[in-house]
């Protein structure tokens, strides 16, 4: 019985673990999405201007999938 106590701690913990990744993995997602939208809203006739934050947007975006399984998430990639 302990062991079986111990095998369900061990895996709640961990759950929390991951859930606290793809929370963090999400945000930063989000972030990156904003800051990109915001740039192509600021330079509407110079759209290479927002290259650098476009490229930090879609490897969020892929880390986010990573984690998320991505399967909802991999539409944002063509939604900034």
């Amino acid at each position: 019985m302990k062991r079986f106590c111990f095998l369900l701690m061990t895996a709640v913990s961990l759950s929390a673990c991951g859930l606290a990744v793809r929370m963090e993995a999400r945000d930063e997602m989000n972030g990156s999405k904003a800051a990109y939208k915001s740039c192509l809203a600021e330079n509407p006739k110079n759209i290479s201007a927002c290259e650098a934050l476009r490229l930090a947007y879609e490897a969020d975006l892929k880390a986010f999938q990573a984690t998320a399984g991505g399967a909802s998430a991999s539409r944002d990639l063509y939604d900034p």
